[in-house]
């Protein structure tokens, strides 16, 4: 069974049309940051924002909160909010700040 290609080269390509997608400034410096071939990726990692019901907890908020701990941006590659959007933050070439020990080979959710 052959492995689909990719498009690495925008978040947008990889996601169905139907998504909505939030993207901050540091796309722009995409170029310089941490890759790894899609071929490495064996896991999906799928975290919960452990906040309560009622809470609304937007990508900005979960982008605060990641910096606060000393990352450049949200570690994940995507997040699913409560209705559905969809935000895509990290290329999916990019290895993410999820997972100590499994960040080069997964994908953050």
């Amino acid at each position: 069974m052959k492995t689909p290609e990719l498009n690495l080269s925008s978040p947008a390509a990889c996601l169905p049309g139907n998504f909505v997608n939030s993207f901050h400034p540091f796309l722009e410096c995409e170029q310089q940051l941490l890759r790894h071939p899609v071929d490495s990726i064996r896991f999906l990692v799928i975290h919960c924002s452990a906040t309560r019901c009622n809470q609304a907890y937007t990508a900005r908020q979960l982008e605060s909160d990641h910096r606060a701990r000393g990352f450049r941006t949200t570690g994940y590659h995507f997040y699913i909010r409560r209705d559905g959007t969809l935000h895509h933050p990290r290329l999916l070439g990019e290895v993410g700040a999820h997972a100590k020990g499994f960040n080069r080979c997964s994908i953050g959710i």
